[in-house]
């Protein structure tokens, strides 16, 4: 730990993390916006130059890239954007293993930090409310604080520094997919003109899934959305044929959602992670839902 008693809170806090090999370089204070002319691209873990811009500007706050030593999962928490609702359908998946720091965000979002292994570029889904900082992304780090619109002031807090053991990789293009199975489908029919094309025991899948009751229905979802999946089915095409009919058995959109990508999944597999799936810390599994973080960081 360095002791340079001269320097600030947030420049102490710059070179600690520097120490720990983790680039900083400075922000706005209250904002997110860099002060120097190159960005997350001026990053450094050069103390003497750490310590000569804490000296110019104090209270700024901390940037720190992602895609080299870390990765980041951003978890936004908005009246229309909820990236919390999507969680429990990653996990089940096995898609959010791994992690080695939670950070809860301004906003009441959250970060969860992953180790960096081969480069992965960032990406934003802004409907789903998740976004992914690797390669050519920074994030602000503890304890930054920005000021929202409203004027509230507020930081980004760690609520648990260690994680899982051993800390792995996020898989960020099977987490991409999974929340957009149909980013860029090729022109196709309409989902009655598929359902049309397809043997007639596929639309007869749809008639007994709505004979279904309490107690198998998601089973049974999963059932039907596999065998339209193995039919050539797309994802949206499929979800438009049962989703309807899913709701009409007392399911929820994420429940839907969360089964028929699943069931795709599992009929058209991904090669397995290279990670073994490790169990969440309690801070996680605590949690309704078994993984909606939202009760922990807000």
């Amino acid at each position: 730990m360095s002791t340079h008693p001269a320097l600030s809170l947030m420049g102490h806090a710059a070179l600690g993390l520097a120490e720990t090999g983790r680039s900083v370089f400075p922000c706005v204070p209250l904002h997110k916006r860099p002060l120097t002319d190159n960005g997350f691209h001026d990053a450094t873990t050069d103390r003497d130059q750490i310590m000569s811009w804490w000296t110019m500007w104090p209270t700024a706050n901390i940037g720190t890239p992602t895609g080299t030593v870390f990765d980041v999962l951003d978890i936004d928490y908005k009246p229309h954007s909820n990236g919390f609702e999507h969680l429990t359908a990653l996990h089940t998946n096995g898609l959010l293993d791994g992690w080695s720091r939670l950070i809860r965000t301004p906003s009441g979002g959250a970060h969860l930090y992953y180790v960096a292994g081969e480069p992965q570029r960032s990406w934003s889904i802004p409907t789903a409310g998740i976004d992914f900082r690797g390669t050519g992304g920074y994030v602000l780090a503890s304890p930054s604080q920005v000021s929202g619109r409203s004027g509230r002031i507020a930081g980004y807090d760690v609520i648990n520094n260690t994680g899982v053991t051993p800390p792995t990789r996020v898989d960020a293009r099977a987490i991409r997919s999974f929340l957009q199975p149909d980013a860029h489908p090729s022109p196709t029919p309409s989902a009655t003109e598929m359902v049309m094309d397809v043997p007639r025991s596929v639309t007869r899948i749809s008639q007994w899934l709505s004979t279904r009751h309490e107690g198998s229905r998601n089973q049974s979802l999963f059932w039907a959305s596999c065998r339209l999946a193995e039919h050539g089915l797309p994802y949206a095409h499929t979800h438009q044929a049962l989703a309807p009919i899913a709701l009409h058995l007392g399911l929820s959109e994420t429940e839907i959602h969360a089964t028929i990508t699943s069931a795709f999944r599992h009929a058209h597999p991904r090669p397995a992670l290279s990670s073994s799936r490790s169990a969440l810390s309690p801070t996680l599994t605590s949690l309704p839902e078994a993984l909606t973080l939202e009760g922990a960081v807000r």
